[in-house]
């Protein structure tokens, strides 16, 4: 029988309250609710409760006098001690888990790393939900009480909960989508399929097949389309593939007919799928192939992997520069709270691999 969200996450909703409180005043020990409360108070079982209060025990959080209460424990020779009141909430797409691919944990990592720099800024706190719905996931993250949101990649009905919260007066940044009314930091897609465009007829290619097949990658065609249109080229609907079956099946053609094309553009889970057609038909020595560093995004492997090959094209997402402009936006709204929204368009790095 499947385990409900709610289920998963209760542990992790009662751990983020009673560690609040505990932040909150880190240099004393309060008295925290009974278990009876807190699960009345989080709509979770008591059960839950007394799990989670066991553990941070074990963890040296909080201690129980019998018939007295809970009370947390004094950090005044922690580090963590020494960090401001803001506590900042990490979030991915839906909400619900964290099996996530290299680009989105880099992100999560270096917005939490910098906030949590030195100085502290700030407390990064991992932000999972037990909802779905716009009003419910607004109940849940505003209930948590956070100070500012970093959300990266938020499904619909999360960017919809921020855009109320952010009326509310939260701080709130996003990454890779945009709302008018939430500061974003975004990708300039038409930018990147440009730069690519022009490193490929600057190797001498002109016959490139375009696989476009994910919905980020087709935003890049306006600037493919710029590319050919500066150089007077013309780029034919028969290059353009926004299939993948469609991709796949005209690539196997021309390797049994011979007549490949001048070079092949492609993402980075496509690569992984195709890497091995590639191998054995000789296709990296005889077009040129662009696609981002793929291998990590799919597989979580090293820079230098099997996937690492000579005359190719590379592009990928500048993830260090990306966390620190949502750090800037987050840190801005909250020196100037009647800042208007703003957006940070970022292009993709694109390199030859020689």
């Amino acid at each position: 029988m499947a385990v409900s969200p709610r289920r998963m996450n209760a542990a992790l909703i009662v751990r983020n309250e009673i560690l609040k409180l505990i932040w909150r005043y880190p240099e004393q020990s309060i008295s925290l609710p009974t278990s009876k409360q807190v699960a009345e108070q989080l709509d979770v079982s008591q059960r839950s409760v007394l799990r989670e209060y066991k553990r941070l025990t074990q963890q040296g959080w909080i201690y129980s006098i019998h018939g007295v209460g809970t009370f947390s424990c004094p950090r005044t020779n922690d580090r963590y001690a020494t960090t401001s009141k803001r506590n900042i909430a990490l979030g991915f797409n839906h909400g619900y888990s964290y099996i996530i691919d290299y680009t989105h944990w880099a992100i999560m990592s270096f917005v939490g790393l910098k906030l949590f720099g030195n100085p502290v800024f700030a407390m990064p706190r991992l932000c999972t939900l037990s909802v779905s719905s716009v009003d419910d996931i607004y109940d849940e993250i505003r209930r948590w009480k956070y100070d500012g949101i970093v959300w990266d990649m938020p499904s619909p009905n999360v960017l919809a909960a921020l855009e109320r919260l952010k009326a509310d007066g939260v701080s709130v940044v996003t990454v890779f989508e945009k709302n008018p009314n939430i500061s974003r930091v975004t990708v300039d897609y038409p930018a990147t399929g440009y730069k690519i465009a022009e490193l490929m007829f600057k190797e001498g290619k002109r016959r490139i097949w375009w696989g476009l097949a994910e919905e980020r990658d087709r935003r890049q065609l306006p600037g493919i389309q710029e590319a050919y249109s500066k150089h007077g080229f013309v780029l034919d609907d028969d290059c353009v593939f926004a299939d993948v079956d469609k991709f796949k099946n005209a690539l196997s053609k021309v390797i049994r007919s011979g007549e490949l094309p001048d070079g092949i553009f492609f993402n980075g889970n496509e690569f992984s799928v195709l890497h091995q057609k590639f191998e054995d038909n000789g296709l990296f020595e005889r077009c040129l192939i662009a696609s981002d560093r793929g291998r990590g995004d799919v597989a979580g492997l090293d820079d230098e992997s099997e996937f690492n090959v000579s005359n190719r094209i590379l592009y990928h997402y500048p993830l260090m520069e990306m966390s620190k402009a949502a750090v800037k936006l987050l840190k801005k709204q909250f020196d100037d709270p009647s800042s208007p929204p703003e957006e940070i368009k970022m292009a993709k790095d694109v390199v030859l691999s020689v």
